[in-house]
C-alpha cells in the first residue's frame, strides 16, 4: 500500500506539471517505478516531480489521520483508497 501512495504521488505530481503516466509498477519485495513524461520540462518540474514521492506520502497520511475523527471515516478512508487503487489497474 504504502509503496503504490509513493508512486502514485510521483505520477500525480508529474499530472499536475502538465505531463502524463507511461507506467506505474509495484514489485512483490516492496520496490516500485512511476514512469512518466513532461512535455517542455525544466528542472523545477522535474524536481517537483522527484520529491513528490515522500511529500506525498506524507499528505496522504496526514489525510488518514484527519478521517479517524469521525466514527464513519476509517470505513470511508478505506473503501476511498481501495476504490483508488482499483481504478488505477
Amino acid at each position: 500500500f504504502t509503496t503504490w501512495v509513493h508512486e502514485m504521488s510521483h505520477g500525480t505530481a508529474a499530472i499536475l506539471m502538465g505531463g502524463r503516466i507511461k507506467q506505474l509498477k509495484v514489485f512483490r519485495d516492496g520496490s516500485g517505478l512511476c514512469s512518466y513524461s513532461i512535455r517542455n520540462g525544466n528542472n523545477f518540474k522535474f524536481a517537483f516531480v522527484a520529491s513528490a514521492g515522500y511529500t506525498g506520502t506524507t499528505f496522504w497520511g496526514c489525510i488518514l489521520l484527519l478521517f479517524r475523527r469521525t466514527t464513519l471515516g476509517p470505513t470511508i478512508g478505506t473503501i476511498g483508497f481501495g476504490a483508488c487503487i482499483i481504478l488505477s489497474c
